[in-house]
């Protein structure tokens, strides 16, 4: 992962001096006008945690286990505000919110020329337990929704 290793503190320092260069403005050559410009490149999926140490996300983003050894899910990584260049400002991201994937389970395949295969969903079990938080609430049958839920 691109978070690097938390320091002394257990804080993940990342964000605290992000390059020009790997934010989402210089890297994808967005307009100044932009809304994100400014926003690092530091995460690329979302994930939703639907165990006590799982997670699914979209097949793409973690397809293998080598994408999977390189993935950190990170809980609490938001934007709380902008210092007075127009950067971002985030919480400490700290070890307890960092998880690692440790297997993945999906029918979704890419080969080398780009074309996909499978169903676009993968299941992850994480390193360890994630303390805290209440998994997503799964049905197993059809749930009546309303228009604008």
């Amino acid at each position: 992962s691109d978070l690097g290793s938390p320091d002394s503190d257990g804080v993940y320092r990342v964000l605290d001096d992000y390059p020009d260069s790997f934010r989402l403005g210089p890297a994808r050559n967005l307009c100044p006008n932009q809304k994100f410009l400014q926003h690092p490149r530091l995460s690329y999926c979302s994930a939703t945690l639907v165990g006590n140490s799982h997670v699914i996300t979209a097949a793409h983003c973690v397809w293998n286990q080598m994408l999977c050894d390189d993935a950190a899910f990170v809980f609490n990584y938001y934007v709380t505000g902008y210092d007075d260049n127009g950067n971002p400002t985030f919480p400490a991201i700290t070890r307890n919110e960092v998880f690692f994937c440790k297997s993945v389970s999906t029918n979704y395949r890419e080969d080398s020329s780009g074309y996909s295969s499978g169903t676009d969903i993968a299941y992850i079990t994480l390193d360890r337990a994630v303390p805290g938080r209440t998994p997503a609430t799964y049905h197993k049958t059809l749930v009546r929704t309303t228009p604008r839920q």
